[in-house]
């Protein structure tokens, strides 16, 4: 997917949670129901455009739980574990400051530093590292947030809808499904193959794209790792200095 319509995945996500949930669902609704309200195009197009709807901010959470869980303070990537080495081995005597204004931060704090350290890494102007190298990782996190959302989060929700949906279509209308066996067991392997397809095929690839950034981030830190190392042991040695700017 070219890079200007990278925002429609995080839409596409919030659809596959409605899509799922209608696949799943349809087999135990009654086909007189079904037939009755979409004999009328009104009714049709209202039911489509509020689903429709329904998948933006589904798309919207997915995405957020998604980027909130990868990018917590509890999940260092491999490279900012380097820049860490970088700060607590490698630089030198004299920046014993910098090394104990560190240790003094909290876990939150030193992800925040760590993290601001590698972009500065990473995107500096003169790292020497080619712009596409920076527009496919750019592509690879989006990418990972997509697939991840929707080879876990995207069925998980869906299955939610589906629960709501039966609780609530049996109290408005107690006539709205057929809980005949062969229904429940179409419906339950319509289920089965969706959480299958997601988890195994979808989300396995989601991991490997995890493991791409993880690498490419790395490479591109030691592949100038004196030069990021100065970097790094000038930003600690001179924050180490005005600590109270960082208090909140």
């Amino acid at each position: 997917m070219p890079s200007e319509y990278k925002f429609l995945r995080f839409e596409i996500v919030g659809l596959f949670s409605v899509i799922f949930f209608l696949i799943g669902i349809l087999p135990l609704i009654r086909i007189e129901l079904i037939a009755n309200t979409f004999s009328a195009l009104s009714t049709s197009l209202s039911i489509l455009a509020s689903l429709l709807l329904l998948s933006l901010p589904l798309g919207y959470w997915e995405h957020q739980f998604i980027v909130n869980k990868y990018r917590s303070e509890k999940r260092n990537r491999p490279a900012m574990l380097f820049l860490q080495e970088m700060i607590l081995t490698k630089i030198p005597e004299n920046g014993k400051k910098g090394r104990a204004f560190y240790n003094t931060l909290s876990t939150r704090k030193k992800s925040a530093l760590l993290a601001s350290l590698l972009d500065l890494c990473v995107y500096s102007n003169t790292s020497g590292i080619s712009d596409s190298i920076y527009e496919r990782l750019a592509d690879r996190w989006s990418h990972f947030y997509a697939r991840k959302a929707v080879g876990v989060l995207a069925p998980i929700i869906g299955i939610i809808l589906f629960i709501i949906g039966l609780l609530a279509g049996t109290a408005i209308w107690s006539n709205a499904f057929s809980f005949g066996w062969q229904r429940i067991v179409i419906s339950g392997a319509i289920w089965a193959v969706i959480f299958a397809i997601s988890l195994y095929l979808i989300n396995r690839y989601s991991i490997k794209i995890w493991e791409e950034v993880c690498f490419l981030e790395s490479e591109i830190v030691l592949s100038k790792e004196e030069e990021n190392r100065l970097a790094v042991e000038n930003v600690i040695e001179r924050v180490a200095e005005h600590p109270e700017f960082f208090s909140p």
